[in-house]
């Protein structure tokens, strides 16, 4: 891709495109700092027959507003929030918050039978290369040990939201986060979809850290209450845990922490 070509609108390839509007990662300049010039190109762009090229559709099969989805949409770039996701269509196919390169955590899954008990779930976990914090794994163990796994294939539809987005822009205790994920129609991850979770979503970005929304396992010893957190740093994926915002004083989570639940199944 030449800076000719972009400067210009010419038609680029998939791949070019993906790259320009940083969809595989970011694009660094000096110093690790975003390249000033990326943003100039896109600015003379058309991002709608751009993005129709990325996501193999017509132009108007992409929304960026809940006023634009329509039954045909293929792609959705804009607000995400519970409300936006009940008006999506049977045919959507990507979902990006606010711009192309935040790809929204939206799945559906089925849990792995063999996994059994908390030994299944660590060994599964270190075979297929996934990390637990060195200084975390005691407590991982322990929330793993408390698990009652099904044993079954079991099917869930999960997809993640911001607290923000769930309308706390100024963070929220844990406690508030859950009653309004509910009142929106969302329910609890099943515990054991923590370790099921981080063993299915390989392809998770870097940087992003996701929580599972799920009744809180207490520790016995310290009587602190925790949830299972998926991460990925620097490639590495990660399964771990926190216990921020449970009623501690000046202890919540803030509006960019994201939380994935289980939504209902349509009867």
């Amino acid at each position: 891709m030449t800076a000719t070509a972009t400067e210009k609108g010419q038609e680029l390839s998939k791949n070019e495109l993906k790259f320009l509007y940083e969809m595989d990662g970011g694009i660094e300049g000096f110093g690790n700092q975003k390249d000033p010039r990326i943003e100039e190109i896109k600015e003379k762009r058309n991002i709608q027959e751009d993005l129709s090229v990325i996501f193999e559709c017509q132009p108007n099969q992409i929304a960026f507003s809940k006023e634009q989805i329509a039954k045909d949409t293929v792609a959705y770039i804009g607000e995400w929030t519970p409300e936006v996701l009940n008006l999506m269509p049977e045919s959507v196919k990507y979902i990006c918050e606010k711009s192309p390169d935040q790809k929204v955590f939206w799945k559906n899954i089925e849990t792995n039978p063999d996994i059994k008990n908390s030994t299944n779930a660590i060994n599964a976990l270190e075979q297929n290369g996934f990390k637990t914090d060195i200084f975390e794994m005691n407590a991982i163990k322990k929330m793993l040990d408390k698990i009652m796994f099904s044993g079954e294939k079991q099917k869930y539809e999960v997809v993640s939201f911001s607290v923000g987005s769930l309308g706390f822009t100024n963070g929220a205790e844990y406690k508030d986060i859950i009653a309004k994920a509910k009142e929106f129609g969302l329910e609890f991850c099943p515990a054991e979809l923590g370790p099921q979770l981080r063993l299915q979503y390989k392809d998770q970005p870097d940087s992003e850290n996701l929580k599972i929304g799920m009744k809180p396992i207490i520790d016995e010893d310290s009587s602190i209450p925790s949830v299972f957190t998926l991460n990925c740093t620097g490639a590495e994926l990660w399964l771990g845990c926190d216990e921020r915002g449970f009623g501690f004083p000046d202890d919540c989570w803030q509006a960019d922490d994201r939380f994935v639940f289980v939504r209902p199944r349509k009867k």
